[in-house]
């Protein structure tokens, strides 16, 4: 606020299903004195995630404004996101995520890809790296059309391995 107190924004209530997972999350938000918003999600019978979706309360109904749809691999591993928005009045394709693992099954990125005059294209490619302790160290973000690294994450781990300190650096470009 203007005379620098702090005030309440927004409130955010967790349910969780009979398996105790996640299940809903809805969102008070103090200014309008009202849930303006609400995550839910939908599991398969293996209690994966099947679908995130993201809703707001508009014109006295909740809305869907964005739809996440997670696909796996034969080995239960994430293989894709497919994520729909509310475009016009319409859910569209937006883009998706395509993961890779090594043959250990470790995740070592994915490809971002937008959907753009009625095809999938290529985007941002996400990489991992981790410590001598399979301990995330480190994500860099390269664009597809140009390959270069336009995002680096770093993250260190005090002596418990629990995360302690991330880093975020970006090259200072008017694309990004």
């Amino acid at each position: 606020t203007d005379s620098d107190e702090w005030v309440k924004d927004q409130t955010f209530y967790y349910t969780y299903n009979e398996f105790q997972i996640l299940d809903e999350i809805n969102v008070f938000d103090y200014q309008d004195n009202m849930f303006s918003q609400k995550y839910l999600y939908e599991y398969y019978d293996n209690q994966l995630l099947m679908k995130r979706s993201l809703q707001f309360f508009i014109n006295g109904a909740w809305q869907n404004t964005a739809l996440y749809y997670y696909t796996y691999n034969a080995k239960n591993l994430l293989w894709k996101i497919a994520i729909k928005e509310l475009v016009s009045d319409v859910m569209t394709n937006t883009q998706r995520h395509i993961y890779w693992y090594d043959q250990k099954n470790i995740p070592t990125g994915y490809m971002r890809q937008r959907w753009i005059d009625g095809k999938w294209s290529n985007y941002v490619i996400h990489n991992y790296s981790y410590n001598e302790y399979m301990l995330l160290s480190g994500t860099t973000e390269t664009r597809v059309s140009d390959n270069e690294i336009f995002r680096q994450d770093f993250y260190s781990y005090d002596r418990n391995a629990v995360l302690a300190e991330s880093l975020v650096q970006v090259k200072n470009d008017e694309d990004i």
